[in-house]
C-alpha cells in the first residue's frame, strides 16, 4: 500500500513562500520607486543646474553690454574714467530672469578685478552667478578694453570713403595693400598692384588672414584694368553678399574660394581730442618729452629747438608752424609733437616722429628723408605657389627689411583737418581739385552719407536731411558713464553720422577749407626758414614755399600722411615721375596725378603700429575682447591673477 500525502503541510509551505515573495516584491517596488524618485530628482537638479549656468552666462553678457556702453561713451582724454574712478553704477547687478514664470531665475554680476596690463589698456574681470530652483553656477570672464594704433596705417592707400585710381598716370605702381571702406573704382586705370599677405593680431599673437591685395567694403569696379597680383580675383577682397542674406549664392563667389567674403569696416581714428596726444608728447622718452629741432641752425652751429612736445602752449609760440629743412639744416623730429595750429613743411627731414596738427598740413614742395629706407621687402607674389609659402616668405622678407631699416628716418603727418599737397592757389589746382570734390561719389557732407559714412549706398539716414547722432542720456548720467566735460544732451563724439568725431555737423568739404588758418606773417607763424628766403617781420606769399622751378615740380614725398577730412593735390604736371614713400590715409581724396609715371611704396615699419621704430600713431578704441573665460566655484576669490 502506498503512503498517504500530507496536503495541508504543503499548502502551508506555499503560503509562506508566497508571503516572502510578496514582501520581496514590495521591498523591490519601494526600492525601485525610491531609485526612480532619486533619478527624477537628479534629472531635475541637472536641468536646474544647466539653467543656472545659462543665467550665469546672461549675467556675463549683461556686464559686457554695460562695459561696451561705457567704452562707446568715454572720451579719448580719459577713456577708462568709468573704470578707474568706479563711476559705473550698473554693476554690480542682480536681475530676475523670466519673472513670474516656471523658468524664473536670476543672476548676480559684479566687477571682480580691474588691472592695467599697460597704459592704454584695462583688463576687467567679471564674476556672474546664475541661480535656478536652488541650483547655482558661477562664471568669470575677463574683458580687454584697449586703445591701439589704427590699422589704417597698414596700407599704402586707405580711403574711408570711395577709393579710386581712375585715369592717369599711364604707369602707376603701388607697393603694399590698398583698402577702401566704400566702393573701389579702377576704371581706365593701369595700376600695377603689388600687395602681400595680411594678418590679424589678437594681443601679441599674429594670425594669417588672407592673401592681401585690394580691399573694398562694397564692390570693386574696373578690375579688368589692373595689373600685378591685384588683377587676380583671389586678391580682390570685396563684399560678395549682394542680397544681404548671409549666404554665398550662385554668382557671388568672386574669388572662387567657396567662402562668403564680407570685408570688415576698418575704423578711422579721430584727432578731435588732441589732449591725448599732448600727454603722450610730454611723457615721451620717460618724461624727457618729444621735440622738433633744426640741425645746426642755433648759435655756434648748435641745434635750434623749435618745439618741445607741444607747439603753441607757450606765450612765445604762435601756434602755426613753418618747417623748411635744407641740406645744411634739416628738420629733426623726435617722437610725437602736437602743433596747435597749421603746418607748412618742406625740404629735408631726419629722425623719427609724428606731427599731430590741429589745422591743415601743407606740403608745397618735395619732402625728403636725409637717410631714407630703400625700396620694399624682397618678395614677389608670383614667386610662390601656395598661400603657406607666400606667407612664410613674406614674413621673413618683411622682418629682414624692417631690421635693415630700423634706424632710417621716418615721419608721420597727421592732420585734424586736411592735407594739402602742392600749389593750392593755382588755377589748375583749384579747377581740378574742385571737380573731384564735387563728384557724386565724393559726397562728404555728414548728414548725406548715412550711418555707414558712404554716399550712394541707400543705407539708414542717407540723404534724409537729418544729422543722426547719439546723445548722452539721463540714464547714462545715473549709471556714471558720462565722461568729464560732457553732459546730458551732449553729442557722443563719433556716433552715428559724426564722422570726424568733433560733435558738430559738417557740410561738404570745399576749396575754402584749404585756406591758411592765418595770414603768412611772423605775427601768426613761427618756426624756421633759411635766411636766403629773406622773410622779414612782414607777410610773405605762399608761392615762396613752392619748388623754385614752379609749383608743378613737386615729385617726391617721404611721409605717412593722414586726415579724417580730405587729401587734395594737383601733383606732377611738370614731373615725369612722382614718388611716395609712406602712405596716404584719408576720409576722401581729390588727388590729381599728372605725371607719366608714379610709384607709391608703403613704409612697412608702420604696419602693426610702428612703435618699435619710434612712431606713435593715432589711436582707436578696439572692439572689446574676451581674453579669459572659465567656470569657477561660487566662493571663488580673485587673488590678482587667473
Amino acid at each position: 500500500m502506498g503512503k498517504a500525502i500530507r496536503r495541508g503541510g504543503e499548502r502551508g509551505s506555499v503560503l509562506v513562500a508566497s508571503l516572502v515573495l510578496a514582501v520581496v516584491l514590495v521591498i523591490s517596488a519601494a526600492a525601485f520607486l525610491t531609485q526612480t524618485s532619486t533619478e527624477i530628482t537628479q534629472v531635475r537638479r541637472n536641468i536646474a543646474s544647466a539653467r543656472a549656468f545659462y543665467y550665469a552666462e546672461a549675467g556675463v553678457n549683461y556686464a559686457q553690454s554695460q562695459l561696451l556702453r561705457g567704452w562707446q561713451l568715454s572720451s579719448f582724454i580719459s577713456p577708462f574714467y568709468f573704470l578707474d574712478y568706479e563711476t559705473i553704477t550698473s554693476l554690480p547687478a542682480s536681475m530676475v530672469i523670466k519673472d513670474g514664470t516656471p523658468d524664473e531665475g536670476h543672476f548676480d554680476a559684479e566687477i571682480l578685478h580691474i588691472s592695467t596690463p599697460f597704459r592704454d589698456a584695462r583688463d576687467v574681470t567679471v564674476k556672474s552667478t546664475g541661480t535656478y530652483h536652488g541650483e547655482s553656477r558661477t562664471i568669470i570672464a575677463t574683458f580687454c578694453l584697449e586703445l591701439a594704433p589704427s590699422r589704417v596705417f597698414d596700407y599704402t592707400y586707405f580711403l574711408n570713403h570711395w577709393g579710386w585710381t581712375e585715369g592717369i598716370p599711364s604707369t602707376f605702381n603701388m607697393n603694399g595693400n590698398i583698402r577702401a571702406n566704400g566702393f573701389f573704382s579702377f576704371s581706365n586705370s593701369s595700376l600695377y598692384e603689388n600687395g602681400h599677405p595680411e594678418y590679424k593680431w589678437i594681443r601679441a599673437v599674429k594670425l594669417y588672414k588672407d592673401s592681401g591685395g585690394i580691399y573694398s567694403g562694397f564692390r570693386i569696379a574696373g578690375a579688368s584694368s589692373l595689373h600685378g597680383m591685384g588683377q587676380l580675383a583671389v586678391n580682390q577682397h570685396m563684399n560678395e553678399d549682394l542680397n544681404d542674406n548671409d549666404l554665398l549664392d550662385p554668382g557671388e563667389d568672386h574669388n572662387q574660394d567657396q567662402v562668403l567674403t564680407q570685408p570688415e569696416h576698418v575704423p578711422m581714428p579721430n584727432l578731435t581730442e588732441m589732449q591725448l596726444y599732448e600727454e603722450y608728447a610730454h611723457s615721451w622718452e620717460n618724461g624727457a618729452g618729444s621735440s622738433i629741432c633744426i640741425q645746426g641752425a642755433g648759435a655756434g652751429g648748435t641745434d635750434l629747438l623749435v618745439s618741445n612736445a607741444v607747439y603753441g602752449d607757450e606765450p612765445s609760440e604762435k601756434g602755426n608752424l613753418v618747417l623748411w629743412g635744407t641740406e645744411e639744416n634739416p628738420i629733426v623730429v623726435d617722437g610725437p609733437v602736437v602743433i596747435r595750429g597749421g603746418l607748412i613743411i618742406k625740404g629735408k627731414v631726419k629722425g623719427k616722429g609724428s606731427l599731430y596738427v590741429q589745422d591743415n598740413v601743407y606740403v608745397p614742395d618735395n619732402l625728403n628723408y636725409v637717410s631714407p629706407p630703400v625700396g620694399k621687402p624682397n618678395w614677389n607674389y608670383f614667386d610662390y605657389s601656395t598661400p603657406e609659402q607666400r606667407s612664410e616668405a613674406w614674413q621673413q622678407a618683411a622682418a629682414d627689411w624692417r631690421q635693415a631699416h630700423a634706424d632710417k628716418d621716418g615721419l608721420g603727418l597727421f592732420a585734424r583737418e586736411s592735407v594739402v599737397i602742392g600749389d593750392y592757389l593755382s588755377s589748375s589746382f583749384r579747377s581740378s581739385v574742385n571737380y573731384w570734390l564735387n563728384h557724386s561719389a565724393n559726397e562728404s557732407a555728414e548728414a548725406v552719407n548715412g550711418l555707414d559714412h558712404m554716399p550712394n549706398t541707400s543705407d539708414e539716414g542717407e540723404a534724409d536731411g537729418v544729422w543722426t547722432v547719439d546723445y548722452y542720456t539721463q540714464e547714462d548720467l545715473m549709471r556714471g558713464l558720462i565722461p568729464p566735460g560732457k553732459g546730458v544732451g551732449s553729442v557722443v563724439p563719433g556716433s552715428g553720422e559724426d564722422i570726424d568725431g568733433d560733435s558738430s555737423q559738417d557740410g561738404r568739404i570745399a576749396l575754402s577749407d584749404f585756406d591758411l588758418p592765418a595770414t603768412l606773417s611772423k605775427t601768426n607763424w613761427g618756426g624756421w626758414t633759411p635766411a636766403s628766403l629773406g622773410w622779414n617781420e612782414g607777410t610773405i606769399a605762399f608761392s615762396k614755399f613752392l619748388n623754385p622751378s614752379g609749383g608743378d615740380y613737386l615729385d617726391h614725398i617721404d611721409a605717412m600722411m593722414y586726415t579724417n577730412h580730405a587729401t587734395v593735390a594737383n601733383w606732377g604736371r611738370s614731373s615725369p615721375n612722382i614718388h611716395l614713400l609712406g602712405g596716404i590715409v584719408s576720409r576722401i581724396e581729390a588727388i590729381v596725378l599728372r605725371s607719366v609715371y608714379a610709384t607709391w611704396t608703403h613704409d612697412e615699419r608702420f604696419t602693426g603700429g610702428g612703435e618699435e621704430f619710434g612712431f606713435f600713431l593715432p589711436r582707436v578704441k578696439k572692439p572689446i575682447q574676451i581674453t579669459h573665460w572659465a567656470e569657477v566655484p561660487y566662493d571663488y576669490y580673485y587673488p590678482g591673477g587667473i
